[in-house]
């Protein structure tokens, strides 16, 4: 009988032990928001995140909003959530190394969306550079200034590097389309670039003209 109360009284002691451990915090990621919608449609509300670590946001068209900040689902699922659903309409796998300095661009895709994840330490995208996603359904290649021609395949994203340095400067940019299997001149312009702050550009032929059009977003440093 003794050993048996022993018994219970170990097994009791251990029970508050481990109730009495505190819950494990889940994984946490720091992230802004941005879209490319040709079609200017209103912008989507979501609750993000899982548990206590929700937060609401409107994703913007024109400009990048955060940082926010939301909790991850097993450590590494992003959940957003529209209307009372009990499950989230997407979830967007956040690996380790992405949970910081990360931009998460929303494209539509009939009612809802997908999302790509763009990480962007200013080591990676500096002041003066431009992050291009071709969202037309042809190659198109850019060339600033004396510098290499960059091309970017369809469906494809790439980095456009800026001159760098202190000054605010203007540059001439070629901008080429690839039409079968001839490159034509889709458009010769001059782009500013300035060091306090970097771009993000969609290329996507217009239902309204039938030419190769840019959506441009800018960032602040």
């Amino acid at each position: 009988m003794i050993r048996f109360l022993v018994f219970i009284f170990v097994a009791l002691s251990s029970f508050l032990l481990i109730a009495q451990e505190p819950a494990k915090e889940s994984a946490r990621v720091e992230f802004r928001v941005t879209r490319f919608d040709p079609g200017d449609e209103p912008p989507p509300k979501f609750k993000v995140g899982t548990g206590g670590g929700q937060v609401e946001l409107t994703v913007p068209l024109t400009f990048i909003d955060g940082p926010h900040k939301a909790s991850l689902r097993e450590d590494r699922y992003l959940d957003f959530w529209r209307g009372d659903g009990e499950k989230p309409e997407f979830s967007v796998a956040i690996e380790a190394n992405q949970r910081k300095d990360l931009l998460m661009i929303f494209f539509p895709v009939g009612r809802s969306f997908k999302v790509i994840k763009v990480v962007t330490p200013v080591t990676q995208l500096r002041g003066t550079d431009r992050y291009l996603v071709n969202a037309s359904k042809d190659q198109i290649a850019v060339k600033i200034g004396n510098g290499q021609q960059i091309v970017i395949d369809s469906g494809k994203s790439g980095i456009l590097k800026g001159p760098g340095g202190s000054d605010v400067v203007s540059l001439p940019v070629l901008i080429s389309q690839r039409q079968g299997e001839e490159w034509k001149t889709a458009s010769t312009e001059n782009w500013y670039f300035d060091p306090r702050s970097r771009a993000y550009l969609f290329a996507y032929t217009s239902e309204r003209t039938g030419h190769l059009t840019f959506h441009v977003i800018t960032e602040r440093l």
